[in-house]
């Protein structure tokens, strides 16, 4: 409490200096573009509906009662805690999902705040970056703790280098700032796997900036003892450099306690090296390590070429995220990769890579040596860009990256190595002194940017005009045909969980053999044609049940014994009062039947 007393006390005596830097003409374009920025981005959140990622935070944070719980109810998800802890401590509060979007919406509004205020791009590239996909889109309509992670990632940037916007609050000792630096550093790590590696990384730059510091005020010892500097500079960390260790070792273990399940070694190793990952996923025992069935891909035939292809490829399309563009369903979409008509066009002799897979894996190639050659002027920055870029495709290649959200993490490592290549150094680096810009950079650089805002304002409208998913208006419909009190039933638990995170109570999972809210790893070997027949005994049991059905289950119906679900085939022992279909436009798995089945008196 002193702390923060005597932070306040500070502020109020320079206050006069805050309103003066706040209201200076030169902030104003500033204030102008998070004001739009903030204006569309709600905007978007109205009219987004949320999916299951996004409420499968929600309902964990809700339904656990106390935060060790949450950590506990965590072990299956991957994640670490602090995205979680934040929506905890908001489900105090109330239980309405639209709460956790405003508080995405305001993290959101934070980190572009940071880029606009803080960052030392030109006012053409801050406006384009601040419309980017990414921090438009992608970071900030969609609800999950990448946003959280870009806006500590950008908040470390901002505290650093001399020409900081937040100078107007009185600069602090160097100790301190390296102390804040520190827990910034801590609680990147705590958001995601993503926000673990951008936190590595950036202990590199904060390192290399104390070792330099440490041979400025160590002029004698020079080069030659770079060890004895280095050993000066970690002394000079002290604690921080512990707690920050412990950070990361506090998310490693939250991450990796996921592989306890054998259902999500199976799914994270499943496009590993095919016959023998999955052989490795399937005999590894609970105890095992998760890197055991990574260890069968040693094969560097045709296939591990095109697969690590598809890597590279990643760098592409999140610098230059360009969807499909005939189709509503554009996320997760490449112009290249899912445009066959055009792009796909198998190469002969290249062992089935389509035209669109080879332009993109190029255009990376020419991308990620332009930035290491050209756009990046200081050393430090050019190795910290390889190493991180080498960190994230390995990360890929063994734990499988199911989306643009994922890789998206290339694009904002970009933007951090430019933003902090780009604030003059207090010292000379250690491992080199920055070359001279080229003029061409800043332009290239511009224009990539350009089709990002592109991008994003094209994502949104889409969004805006398309059903993202088709649960707010299934639920709607539920409620207004007053069937929310019926016991509910939903076959494929992580696609129909979402009815749980929107009504706010627990509905029946089959698959899993209970009522709950959040999913947990359904067991391996589970049979849909058994889940169909533990509704029936729910329907049995309960007289009248809302049964909810994914567009899978949908689809295969029939060979699941459901023919007689239907207002067409009445069954002698079940009958169907109500149905309604509701179809998804952009993720087309969360399209939804509904039937209300009631049991027939015998």
């Amino acid at each position: 409490m002193a702390t923060i007393l005597k932070v306040a006390e500070q502020f109020w005596r320079r206050s006069p200096q805050v309103w003066q830097w706040l209201g200076s003409r030169a902030r104003q374009p500033d204030f102008i573009l998070v004001f739009g920025f903030a204006l569309l981005a709600l905007l978007g959140v109205l009219h987004h509906e949320l999916w299951e990622d996004e409420l499968q935070a929600w309902m964990l944070a809700r339904d656990s009662g106390s935060p060790w719980e949450l950590l506990h109810n965590m072990r299956f998800e991957g994640h670490p805690a602090l995205w979680h802890i934040l929506l905890f401590g908001l489900t105090q509060f109330g239980h309405d999902p639209f709460m956790m979007q405003i508080l995405h919406l305001l993290i959101a509004i934070g980190f572009v705040s940071l880029i606009n205020f803080c960052s030392p791009f030109s006012q053409t590239q801050k406006i384009f970056l601040t419309f980017s996909y990414f921090f438009l889109y992608e970071y900030t309509v969609i609800s999950r703790s990448y946003g959280l992670g870009v806006f500590l990632a950008f908040l470390f940037c901002s505290l650093t280098g001399r020409d900081r916007a937040p100078s107007a609050l009185g600069q602090s000792p160097a100790k301190q700032q390296l102390r804040w630096r520190i827990v910034i550093l801590v609680a990147l790590a705590n958001t995601s796997v993503y926000g673990l590696i951008l936190s590595i990384l950036l202990s590199i730059y904060l390192f290399n900036e104390q070792l330099a510091q440490g041979q400025l005020l160590n002029p004698q010892l020079g080069r030659a003892n770079l060890g004895a500097v280095a050993l000066a500079s970690l002394g000079n960390m002290g604690l921080s450099s512990l707690a920050l260790a412990s950070g990361w070792l506090l998310s490693a273990w939250q991450i990796l306690r996921a592989f306890e399940s054998e259902t999500l070694r199976r799914w994270v190793f499943a496009d590993l090296a095919p016959p023998q990952a999955l052989a490795a996923a399937a005999t590894a025992g609970p105890a095992a390590s998760p890197f055991q069935a990574a260890q069968a891909s040693l094969g560097f035939g045709l296939e591990r070429v095109i697969q690590i292809s598809h890597l590279i490829a990643y760098v592409w399309k999140s610098y230059v995220p360009i969807p499909q563009l005939n189709t509503p369903s554009f996320w997760n979409k490449s112009l290249f990769s899912d445009t066959p008509f055009i792009f796909g066009t198998p190469l002969p002799g290249a062992g089935g890579v389509e035209l669109g897979q080879a332009l993109s894996v190029l255009f990376s190639i020419v991308l990620l040596v332009a930035v290491f050659k050209w756009g990046l002027t200081r050393p430090i920055m050019r190795r910290i860009y390889l190493v991180g870029n080498l960190l994230f495709l390995l990360f890929f290649y063994f734990f499988l990256p199911t989306g643009i959200r994922h890789h998206g993490h290339l694009f904002i490592f970009l933007i951090i190595c430019i933003w902090l290549d780009r604030i003059p150094a207090e010292t000379h680096d250690v491992v080199g002194s920055p070359q001279k810009a080229k003029p061409w950079v800043k332009t290239a650089f511009t224009a990539l940017l350009l089709v990002q805002s592109l991008v994003g304002l094209y994502a949104l409208r889409t969004d805006w005009i398309y059903d993202f998913s088709a649960s707010r208006d299934a639920v709607r419909w539920i409620r207004e045909q007053n069937l929310e009190q019926l016991p509910m039933a939903g076959m494929r638990s992580w696609e129909t969980s979402v009815f749980s995170g929107y009504l706010g109570r627990e509905i029946y999972y089959p698959e899993l053999d209970r009522f709950g809210s959040f999913i947990t790893p359904i067991p391996v070997g589970q049979s849909y044609a058994v889940g169909i027949e533990k509704i029936r005994d729910l329907v049995r049991e309960q007289g009248k049940v809302l049964v909810l059905l994914d567009r899978v289950i949908e689809a295969e119906k029939k060979s699941l014994g459901l023919s007689d679900w239907s207002v067409d085939s009445p069954s002698p022992e079940f009958e169907v009062i109500q149905k309604k279909y509701f179809e998804a436009d952009i993720v087309g798995k969360e399209s939804y039947n509904i039937y209300v089945v009631q049991h027939r008196a015998p």
